[in-house]
């Protein structure tokens, strides 16, 4: 199984003051960081991230894709909350989660 978590460094396109403005790095990297953490406590041994840039609603921001491969014993239902506990405390709309099963093609 493949375990991915996409999220972007805007705030939420409907903050009352700081709409589609980036975050400062300082939290920026606390909110990628908070999703590793999110990721490992629920089982995920084998954590990789991955920036970037991407768009939103439009708008373009900087991104972070934080996965796990190849882990069968990720606790899912906790780590959707807590990834939803994440997204209030980094101002954001949500949190991209994908679960997929990998496939090696030879």
């Amino acid at each position: 199984m493949t375990t991915i978590v996409n999220i972007g460094r805007n705030f939420s396109p409907n903050h009352p003051t700081l709409a589609n403005v980036p975050m400062l790095d300082s939290s920026w990297q606390n909110f990628i960081d908070g999703v590793k953490s999110a990721l490992a406590t629920q089982g995920g041994k084998d954590i990789h991230v991955f920036t970037g840039y991407s768009r939103y609603n439009g708008v373009g921001e900087d991104s972070a894709s934080i996965q796990v491969f190849d882990d069968d014993n990720l606790n899912l239902r906790t780590l959707r909350l807590y990834l939803a506990q994440i997204a209030v405390a980094y101002a954001q709309d949500s949190i991209a989660l994908t679960v997929a099963e990998t496939e090696f093609v030879s």
